[in-house]
């Protein structure tokens, strides 16, 4: 039966490695999916979210809407309507067939005769159970929306108001507006070659005095303002989303040692976003970030070191840079290595007392995987195990 339980939690974890443990979040379409458009005319948009095996249908097509919404704004439009819903779901199985077990329990008995022989008698039985087979299906949503925009809302009946679908999605979702501070990798504050600024406010198109003003001041050489430049483009963030206007700009502030841009271009460059997919000089341009002691970076080059990505696979350094990242409270990090030390992986050895250590840091941010994750750990480990992971818990304190 433990065979065939470390099978099944085993096929879910490299699933969960692969996509982080959760639904495709609300983003630019990337390897773990997210969404996409395609202008047909001047007022007709194509509009796509593809989820991971972890998303509904509901949230996909659901964030195909907010998308049909900020999209409608974004060219001036007040409404839309669906001309066109071609969504689907691919669905795949995976199967780990049931495994049938047997254990013999008996007893032997010996005696000696009166002519000094020995003799042995044996009786016992044997017991067989079999494992049910386990069937993982896995359906990978897609939304496919063409719709129509426009500015009277009487054009077409029960048409769909853009800012108020935007807003409602956004909150039923909690993700942040446009014009909200953004989820993004943060500055080092203990980088040498950073200045920290107050970033200046742009409206929310291309046109207005602000964005010229920081353009030109970009254009003049100024690091800071090229830093600005690369984030705004890359976020979509009071102008239209533009990767390669932000690897453009990005690369060049890179070079000058900004470490936020030179993760930015890292990323680009791995996920082939505005720029041809990369490796090679994705890895090298994060290992210059994760040099200036930046958590996620540190993480990122872990994980590419560990699979072989742009560079030679090595795990005793992709180990000694999630390690890094952990130790400064990334969770992500905190999750992969407890996983790594649960099935002896990655170049350690197997040690539930550390699984435990990492995934109970993870679960205190809240993290549910991590949480689901440190309940099945918790179950194979002794009391005096769980007392000790418990009490490196309480010792460790971030390593900014």
């Amino acid at each position: 039966m433990e065979s065939v339980e470390m099978k099944r939690i085993f096929l879910v974890m490299a699933v969960i490695f692969i996509l982080w443990g959760c639904a495709t979040p609300y983003q630019k379409e990337s390897v773990i999916g997210g969404f996409d458009e395609t202008v047909l005319a001047p007022n007709v948009f194509k509009v796509t979210f593809q989820g991971n095996g972890f998303t509904s249908r509901e949230r996909a097509k659901d964030y195909a809407l907010l998308r049909c919404a900020e999209v409608c704004l974004d060219h001036g439009f007040k409404y839309f309507a669906i001309d066109e819903d071609n969504s689907y779901s691919k669905h795949s199985t995976i199967v780990v067939p049931g495994q049938t077990y047997g254990s013999y329990s008996g007893t032997t008995t010996a005696r000696v005769t009166s002519s000094n022989k020995i003799t042995a008698k044996t009786t016992g039985s044997l017991n067989t159970y079999t494992t049910p087979t386990i069937v993982n299906n896995i359906d990978k949503p897609k939304a496919v929306l063409t719709i129509v925009a426009f500015n009277d809302k009487n054009v077409v009946p029960r048409a769909f108001d853009a800012t108020f679908l935007r807003n409602s999605m956004r909150a039923k979702y909690k993700i942040e507006d446009k014009e909200e501070k953004k989820q993004t990798p943060q500055r080092l504050g203990n980088s040498t070659n950073q200045t920290q600024t107050q970033k200046e406010p742009l409206e929310s198109h291309q046109g207005n005095a602000a964005f010229q003003d920081l353009l030109g001041r970009a254009e003049n050489g100024e690091a800071v303002a090229q830093s600005i430049i690369t984030e705004k483009y890359y976020l979509g963030d009071g102008v239209v989303q533009d990767y390669e206007k932000a690897f453009f700009w990005g690369q060049k502030v890179a070079k000058q040692g900004d470490a936020h841009a030179q993760l930015l271009v890292g990323v680009m460059l791995h996920d082939g976003l505005g720029v041809h997919k990369n490796l090679e000089k994705a890895f090298y341009w994060s290992l210059q970030a994760a040099a200036q002691d930046d958590a996620m970076t540190q993480f990122f080059v872990g994980r590419m070191l560990c699979n072989g990505e742009g560079v030679a696979k090595d795990l005793k350094s992709g180990l000694r840079f999630l390690q890094l990242s952990a130790n400064a409270g990334y969770v992500p990090a905190q999750y992969v290595l407890g996983g790594s030390y649960f099935f002896g992986q990655n170049g350690v050895t197997q040690n539930y007392i550390m699984a435990h250590a990492y995934l109970n840091l993870a679960a205190s941010s809240g993290d549910e995987q991590s949480i689901k994750f440190l309940k099945l750990v918790t179950s194979k480990m002794t009391p005096e195990q769980i007392a000790q992971a418990q009490a490196m818990v309480t010792q460790w304190k971030p390593k900014m």
